[in-house]
């Protein structure tokens, strides 16, 4: 197999906890009710890589989108249903410019825009058109409803958590296991409130393929909802959660949380904590046991920032290197941290089994399943094309 690097130029490329402010394009408000005067107290995300379990991608130079991989529901927001598949980088239509972040869901995307509103397409979709509540497909990206000032966004399997810069979180989607954490089993097309993440929250992740979604509150606890069949939310019981509930022992000093399928990992003073599913060692504990509360991951260097994909997880050190566990590669899994790449990163997407990771010089890396080409000309470790 060829291994090649290509050079991808991304506007202000940064890690995934960095932020910025809006640009002074703010269409004012705050989705979540707002803050005193409407003032902000968290700065929009820069993350410039997202992946969903069968696609790829990127903000180009333009500040417009690019994606890749699999689009068989629309997850390259080319306008249309065709190709079916891309491993070339193709323009999302509609999103030349004016975007600032990007989200990956199951089988979506979100683009945060410069004005602070936000823009998904795939098959994620939802709104309320003349009254009457929808879900689809779309194959080019549909402003999401009842959204502004939004500072980032968590998405899961078609249901989407958004954040706005006031701290407030909302959901909206299917809620078949209390997923968007309103208090109830009701399906809302509309955003909903999430209640109990007080004071605020200040960053949301969403299982892309599962159906939980966890927050970390200004206070730094970290809190989850949703689906627990296996753990996943830390809580130590296998029950369901329709508004957030404590992760126990992660009431404070917590600065990021990731969410897998069935698994969710947190930093903790720089060190990670996992819990929930560990069927393919995506826990790091060096074992396949399943934990229903957090337990450390051993062997790891003070780390800054997170992804996970289905079964595996990677962390990004504070040095810019990245170790990863569990099904990170589809010959190879790994039950302890491996170190994938030794130093220059810059910030790590990852989705299904498949994670990309941004280097100095603009340069990304792509590695895992390719079988949609969601790995795009940026597979291995080579010279660049």
């Amino acid at each position: 197999m060829r291994r090649a690097l290509f050079t991808l130029c991304l506007v202000g490329c940064t890690t995934s906890t960095e932020v910025g402010r809006f640009n002074d394009q703010g269409t004012g408000g705050s989705g979540g009710g707002g803050g005193e005067g409407g003032s902000a107290h968290l700065e929009p995300a820069h993350t410039r890589l997202s992946a969903s379990y069968g696609s790829s991608c990127a903000i180009a130079s333009s500040g417009g989108v690019v994606c890749w991989g699999d689009n068989d529901v629309g997850q390259l927001g080319t306008g249309s249903a065709a190709p079916d598949m891309s491993s070339t980088p193709l323009p999302v239509f509609g999103l030349e410019s004016g975007v600032r972040a990007l989200f990956g869901g199951t089988v979506a995307h979100c683009a945060l825009l410069l004005s602070g509103q936000v823009s998904c397409w795939g098959d994620s979709v939802f709104g309320v058109q003349d009254g009457v509540p929808k879900h689809e497909i779309t194959y080019a990206p549909v402003a999401a409803p009842g959204l502004s000032q939004i500072a980032s966004m968590g998405i899961g399997t078609y249901f989407h958590c958004a954040l706005d810069v006031d701290g407030y979180v909302q959901c909206y989607g299917l809620n078949s296991a209390g997923q968007l954490g309103s208090g109830s089993l009701d399906d809302s097309y509309l955003p909903v409130a999430v209640p109990g993440l007080e004071p605020h929250a200040r960053q949301i992740a969403g299982s892309q393929s599962g159906f939980f979604a966890c927050a970390v509150t200004t206070g730094g606890a970290a809190r989850c909802w949703g689906s627990n069949a296996l753990g996943q939310l830390g809580t130590g019981s296998p029950q369901d959660e329709t508004q957030p509930a404590q992760v126990l022992g992660l009431d404070h000093d917590v600065t990021a949380i990731i969410t897998g399928r069935d698994h969710a990992c947190a930093v903790v003073s720089q060190a990670v904590k996992c819990w929930g599913s560990n069927l393919e060692g995506q826990l790091g504990t060096g074992t396949y046991d399943d934990e229903a509360t957090p337990v450390d991951v051993l062997g790891l260097p003070p780390i800054v920032a997170l992804a996970a994909g289905a079964v595996h997880t990677c962390a990004l050190s504070i040095d810019g290197a990245l170790h990863c566990w569990g099904s990170y590669l589809t010959e190879n899994a790994a039950t302890e941290p491996a170190l994938m790449i030794a130093s220059g990163v810059r910030e790590v997407t990852a989705a299904g089994r498949h994670s990309c990771a941004l280097l100095d010089g603009n340069v990304l890396r792509c590695w895992g399943l390719g079988d949609a080409g969601q790995l795009g000309p940026f597979e291995g470790d080579g010279a660049p094309l």
